[in-house]
């Protein structure tokens, strides 16, 4: 990562500072963007996915630019995927189990 992306991000985000031997980063960095993020998502009948443009200002707000934007939308749209699934999981089973019969 540029070390000019890495000082916007560390300066517009203090909670992205790592915690010494935990994580690397980048690792933090995503996580934040990430945390961020997932007030964008849509929610109704489902959960929807993080979507692109909402990925994209962060990125721009945070100066990534070039390969390291288009890494750091990839990180996110697969994190944002494992946690779709685990959530869509997690609801299925709710739902399982407030049916007659099951508790």
């Amino acid at each position: 990562m540029p070390a000019d992306a890495r000082a916007a991000i560390m300066a517009g985000n203090p909670a992205a500072r790592p915690v010494a031997n935990l994580y690397p980063q980048w690792a933090a960095i995503c996580m934040v963007a990430f945390h961020d993020l997932s007030t964008c998502r849509a929610v109704g009948f489902d959960v929807g996915p993080i979507p692109w443009t909402a990925i994209n200002a962060w990125a721009a707000e945070h100066n990534l630019r070039g390969d390291v934007r288009r890494v750091f939308a990839t990180v996110i749209r697969r994190m944002d995927a494992a946690w779709l699934e685990s959530e869509r999981a997690r609801l299925a089973a709710e739902a399982k189990n407030k049916e007659p019969g099951h508790g």
